[in-house]
């Protein structure tokens, strides 16, 4: 009987080391609210991360996003905007940041706050464009009260 051993010790650690590293991604992204995600230009398939899903109202990974899904989330004063945008970063291949509402699958509007980046092929053509988003709802309202408030000491002071 002639057979081989194999020390897989090694790879274990290394996958576990990733398990743990991505839990701690996952946990991260929840506690802030950021989500991850990428558009495949060229297939018009988007990945988003759990929190992504969770941001939109959405069970993480409950349904294949793309382009068009996900363009009937943005709200409807923020959509020609958004999509002006996203047209420009792919003539200039640059992302800008951007804050835009959305309509959550549950009827909510949020305020998103996003970050993003064109990723190019050896040609310089936009293949694929990455980024992230965090929720800044709660902080847009609140600032909004903020300056109502102020404008109203203000107005104070000036009687």
């Amino acid at each position: 009987m002639k057979g081989t051993i194999i020390d897989i010790t090694h790879k274990y650690r290394l996958i576990s080391e990733l398990q743990k590293s991505e839990e701690a991604n996952k946990l991260a992204q929840a506690l802030t609210h950021i989500g991850n995600w990428e558009w495949d230009i060229l297939s018009n398939d988007i990945t988003w991360s759990d929190e992504m899903y969770r941001i939109y109202g959405l069970q993480p990974q409950s349904e294949d996003i793309t382009f068009e899904r996900f363009k009937s989330f943005i709200h409807p004063d923020d959509r020609d905007k958004r999509l002006s945008d996203i047209e420009l970063s792919l003539k200039t291949l640059e992302a800008k940041d951007y804050v835009m509402r959305i309509v959550s699958s549950d009827g909510q509007i949020k305020v998103l706050k996003g970050k993003g980046e064109v990723v190019c092929n050896k040609d310089k053509k936009a293949i694929k464009i990455v980024g992230t988003c965090q929720d800044i709802t709660l902080e847009h309202h609140l600032y909004g009260e903020l300056k109502n408030k102020e404008s109203y000491l203000q107005d104070l002071i000036r009687s």
